[in-house]
């Protein structure tokens, strides 16, 4: 008592107009919602004050209980069913005002406070006593003190509050030490609330209900805490009657399916001076648990499950025009899973399962392929798989058929091909219809050929769009040419100026064989074959003779033959004057007598003129000589 004394004295202390109002309403909405849908939640809404209601006594009195007011004038007037809000920090300890009337005449008002031990249990340490709780029995007795601000005076007694278990009202008496007892009643500043949740939006939304308070709407914001508390800001309480209260943010503590927190209001737009029904525990129970793991919708981070997660990714790949493409994923994540591929971000209709199959890829099936697997906690996108179609191919044509080839056994034979059509393109080499090993090549060769490897050669080409095959082309394969060999060389001579000469060859070799004969390393024109003649040899044709001799096999040369040439010999000339006066000229040999003006000549042949000739002198000089 002597605490609860000091405090009433410290409460009267404090200077306060008698300007009585009293405004009762609350609401309280909020709303929290699943992924897809608005999810129901309850609770209640309780005051931790207490109202009690006006109680009569002896000698026509009754008294009252309010709260001050600064926004009107006058006296309180019966009845009055005012607010013992608990003391801070004390929760045995309630405070209130009181006015008593005798008949209808003020008689004393002041301030008055109950406490005691008997207050103090809360078993569920939500802020309540237990006497205040709903679901139990109360019948507690509590010390009171009133303070008369009229006369300083104060007086002691007890109060009895009694109430059956689950009722939010029960009755009072007041029994002063002086013996006056006064009976009235009680009730507890309770609300119930029902509303929803939207957990994708984080906001909650109540409305209370009370037999003894107006109706309201409570509204607010949440997040989600790591240990499964919910901690609620943006509090807002709209009172049906207009008014309103704001709250700081306060965190919900989970006990199960249960939350529970304690929202502390400031006044906001009442004009009280007097902090009115300020503090209250919000219980709230969420039955709902899509996933079963024993955390309410409310604050499981994934209500309905683990989200989806891509497993495997789809993987890219490169079709032709007709060909057939499989994209697939795997994901995992709580069931029921559904599927749906795009194309270049748009939706494929009917593509709703984790196998996407096209049978017969066309050019406009070319882009980027994702997967969107979904359940009820959310959506994830795999990564992109780029699909690459190519054209369709066109089968190869041949345009240069291979040809027929001869060649002499120990040659090399080439076959070739060309052909147009989509690349690659194959080649494939048969003689006599079977496949030649290692030739896949456009061109064929045949190195070192014998008579063995003579037949009908032909090729095969293909491609992805089909084949084509060549014409025949024939290998003839001859016996091998034997190179020319030389038997009989040219032999060297000598000859006089005038005098002919013949050279000869013999060799021996495959035909057919050609001859070329050389004069000092210079090919003769027109000296093809085996023997080459000079008719009349001159000091010029002095020098080395060789031949080539060549056929398939290829060319010999002989050893020079050397031809060596002496000028022929000039006999003398005898000249006599004859009695006649003419000139005798007499030589022996095959030489010609000549004739000229000068002796530096030219000389010109005398036509006919032979040993004996005889010339008759002119005027002037002449002179004569004999030439070979």
């Amino acid at each position: 008592m002597r605490f609860l004394d000091r405090f009433l004295a410290a409460v009267v202390s404090i200077p306060r107009p008698l300007k009585w109002t009293q405004t009762l309403g609350m609401v309280a909405a909020a709303s929290l919602v699943l992924p897809t849908t608005a999810q129901s939640i309850s609770g209640t809404f309780q005051c931790q004050s207490i109202v009690i209601n006006s109680a009569t006594g002896p000698n026509n009195l009754a008294v009252g209980f309010t709260t001050p007011s600064s926004t009107a004038g006058g006296n309180p007037q019966l009845p009055l069913n005012g607010e013992f809000e608990y003391y801070p920090g004390n929760i045995n300890l309630y405070q209130s005002f009181w006015a008593m009337y005798q008949g209808n005449q003020l008689a004393d008002l002041g301030v008055v406070g109950i406490g005691g031990s008997s207050l103090l249990p809360d078993s569920d340490a939500n802020g309540i006593p237990n006497f205040a709780e709903r679901s139990l029995a109360a019948n507690v007795s509590a010390n009171l003190v009133t303070i008369s601000t009229v006369t300083g005076g104060s007086a002691g007694g007890t109060i009895t509050l009694t109430r059956s278990a689950g009722q939010i009202s029960g009755n009072s008496v007041t029994r002063f030490t002086s013996g006056a007892v006064f009976s009235g009643s009680w009730v507890l500043p309770l609300l119930d609330v029902a509303g929803s949740y939207n957990a994708s939006q984080r906001t909650l939304q109540l409305r209370a209900t009370s037999s003894v308070f107006a109706p309201g709407n409570f509204t607010g914001t949440y997040q989600v805490n790591s240990d499964d508390s919910v901690t609620m800001s943006n509090i807002l309480l709209q009172l049906d009657n207009g008014n309103r209260l704001t709250a700081t943010p306060v965190t919900f503590t989970r006990v199960g399916k249960t939350y529970r927190s304690i929202v502390e209001f400031v006044d906001g737009n009442l004009s009280t001076g007097y902090p009115d029904f300020r503090r209250w525990t919000l219980q709230l129970t969420d039955p709902a648990d899509n996933d079963g793991d024993g955390i309410p919708n409310l604050s499981d981070s994934s209500p309905n499950g683990a989200p989806p997660v891509v497993v495997t990714q789809p993987i890219g790949a490169t079709r032709t025009v007709g060909q057939s493409v499989t994209f697939s994923i795997a994901a995992s994540g709580s069931g029921p899973l559904s599927y749906q591929w795009y194309l270049n971000g748009s939706p494929i209709a009917g593509a709703n399962t984790a196998t996407l199959v096209l049978p017969n890829v066309k050019a406009t099936d070319a882009g980027t392929y994702t997967a969107g697997v979904r359940n009820a906690s959310g959506e994830v996108l795999s990564s992109a798989a780029l699909l690459t179609v190519n054209p369709a191919p066109i089968a190869p044509v041949i345009t240069a058929q291979p040809q027929p080839v001869t060649v002499s056994a120990g040659q090399t034979a080439q076959f070739s091909v060309t052909a147009t059509g989509t690349a690659p393109l194959a080649y494939q080499w048969q003689r006599n219809g079977v496949n030649i090993t290692g030739a896949t090549a456009a061109n064929c060769s045949v190195v070192n050929a014998q008579s063995a490897n003579a037949g009908s050669y032909r090729v095969i080409i293909s491609n992805a769009a089909g084949s084509v095959t060549s014409t025949a082309a024939t290998l003839t394969v001859n016996p091998a040419v034997q190179p020319p060999t030389i038997v009989n060389r040219p032999v060297g001579v000598t000859r006089t100026v005038g005098e002919s000469v013949t050279f000869s060859i013999t060799a021996s070799g495959s035909g057919p064989m050609s001859y070329q004969w050389y004069f000092n390393g210079i090919p003769i024109a027109g000296a093809n074959s085996f023997s080459h003649t000079i008719p009349a040899v001159a000091l010029t044709d002095a020098g080395a003779y060789t031949a080539g001799v060549r056929n398939k096999a290829g060319e010999t040369m002989s050893f020079p033959a050397v031809l060596t040439v002496t000028p022929a010999a000039v006999p003398d000339l005898n000249m006599k004057l004859e009695s006649n006066g003419r000139l005798t000229f007499t030589w022996t040999g095959a030489a010609r007598l000549t004739w000229s003006p000068t002796v530096s000549g030219p000389f010109n042949g005398i036509p006919g003129a032979v040993s004996g000739y005889q010339a008759l002198p002119g005027a002037g000089s002449s002179f004569y000589r004999l030439v070979p």
